[in-house]
């Protein structure tokens, strides 16, 4: 019947995760960054403030700044990274030697996605040029109506190739660990389900 034989035993698997995205063109990120940066300034002015509510709304604006970016997946190091940049910040909306991919990551696979798996990605307006990437961020909430999660990947961008609102496809490599393993070919897959035979020696 066609059933290789092998050994099963334990080995180090990945997946592929595979998607598409587009080359960021994201004002209202750049905007809440804007706002969280002039809010820290003024928090910094009003700190020594004798007067309690006006430090109080000083707090209150900076907490607010803070839980938009938040809400947009931008927190940690990824949002030191953003204000320690302004090129990074400026490539939200402009082509720079820098470009960030939003890619679209479906809800049965959210649990695989993390910050710093290393991309893979392709634009069809450059079939020959393959990019590197790294996801920085991924989206806390879920899309309601595309059940998706956005991972912001971080992609060197020399000359500039990659333009904002370019559709690019991604390649994710995910490290599974080190998982009891057999050889596709010893998988027998009638379509709705997977049968394999155990060699118990003596023709069973």
């Amino acid at each position: 019947i066609g059933v290789k034989i092998e050994v099963v035993e334990k080995k180090p698997l990945q997946h592929t995760l595979r998607t598409v995205g587009r080359v960021a063109y994201d004002p209202e990120l750049y905007s809440v960054l804007a706002e969280y940066q002039e809010a820290i300034r003024a928090h910094k002015e009003l700190k020594d403030n004798l007067i309690s509510s006006v430090q109080v709304e000083g707090d209150q604006l900076v907490r607010s700044a803070k839980l938009k970016l938040a809400q947009m997946g931008v927190r940690g190091l990824f949002l030191q990274e953003l204000l320690a940049s302004q090129q990074s910040r400026e490539s939200l909306l402009l082509p720079a030697h820098t470009a960030w991919i939003y890619a679209d990551i479906y809800e049965y696979e959210t649990g695989l996605i993390r910050p710093g798996q290393r991309v893979k990605l392709t634009a069809p307006a450059f079939p020959e040029k393959s990019f590197s990437g790294v996801v920085r961020s991924v989206d806390p909430i879920l899309t309601a109506m595309t059940r998706t999660l956005k991972a912001r990947i971080k992609v060197p961008n020399a000359g500039e190739m990659l333009q904002p609102e370019m559709f690019v496809d991604v390649m994710i490599q995910i490290s599974l660990g080190s998982k009891l393993a057999i050889p596709e070919g010893a998988l027998l897959d009638s379509g709705e389900t997977q049968l394999v035979f155990v060699a118990k020696g003596e023709g069973r």
